[in-house]
């Protein structure tokens, strides 16, 4: 999948980790975009931990997440409800819709968020993004919820093709791998994003469709670009599969984590270009 992300109205601080930085060269067109199958995916949410002292008592949710090829790119859709119960009763939503289209080059990235918590409130996070190779620069142009150019960092990289550079990487047995990436879900510019890639495991029982079957745990830590010391602002743990299907997700949050299972699997069929 190209990077889950997560959207919440609670503060987000991931466990402390440290981590030593690499980089790697942009994707080719002969990695693992090959092997990428478009699918739609639909995923459960539920807690497994809670901080003590919290003022949240449980949490779950529902996210569908389409990720398809059409001629000129990537397209992306992530949909989800997340239900917070709090200790004194009440219990509130939130609702999240993010698409966005990324260019087959890598250059070129359009997207749009819409989030509605307590089903009053409704935000909106709309704009463009290029980066170019050549020049060794980029830059994000917001339209909502307000106008504003952003520059990119030297060797940012829009969502799908970081995925297919994590796959690579992956499968070239490279461990640890970090890199700018922007996708527009805040009002923000490129985050810095390390990966730590575990070993290959191999996913046993469901999903008989799955061409591929062994899957990478990922453990990603999420640096925004005002953040300058060793903790991230969150952590996302992806069991990926080399065709860009993630089978399951761990959601480290400040006040709780979340496990997010793979319930239905769908796949779509490219078109012919």
């Amino acid at each position: 999948m190209a990077v889950f992300r997560a959207f919440t109205s609670v503060p987000i601080i991931a466990n402390s980790v440290l981590l030593f930085f690499c980089s790697i060269e942009f994707v080719s067109s002969e990695s693992a975009a090959v092997k990428f199958q478009p699918h739609r995916a639909f995923y459960e949410m539920s807690t497994t931990k809670i901080k003590r002292g919290s003022a949240i008592m449980d949490v779950d949710g529902r996210m569908v997440f389409e990720w398809r090829v059409i001629c000129d790119g990537w397209v992306v859709e992530q949909r989800y409800i997340m239900r917070y119960h709090w200790e004194d009763g009440r219990t509130t939503n939130s609702n999240t819709l993010l698409s966005s289209w990324e260019s087959k080059d890598g250059d070129h990235y359009k997207f749009f968020v819409r989030n509605t918590s307590a089903g009053e409130s409704e935000s909106f996070v709309e704009g463009e993004a290029s980066y170019l190779r050549e020049a060794s620069k980029g830059v994000a142009k917001f339209h909502k919820p307000r106008k504003l150019d952003l520059e990119l960092p030297r060797e940012t990289i829009f969502p799908s093709h970081h995925t297919f550079a994590l796959i690579d990487a992956a499968e070239s047995g490279q461990k640890i791998v970090s890199m700018p990436v922007f996708d527009g879900s805040k009002l923000e510019t490129a985050s810095f994003v390390s990966s730590v890639i575990g070993s290959r495991s191999m996913l046993k029982g469901r999903f008989k469709q799955l061409k591929y079957r062994e899957y990478w745990p990922v453990r990603m830590a999420f640096f925004s670009v005002d953040n300058k010391g060793i903790q991230p602002d969150y952590e996302i743990t992806l069991h990926i599969h080399p065709n860009g299907i993630a089978s399951g997700l761990i959601l480290d949050y400040e006040q709780f984590s979340l496990r997010v299972d793979l319930l239905r699997l769908e796949m779509i069929e490219a078109p012919v270009c």
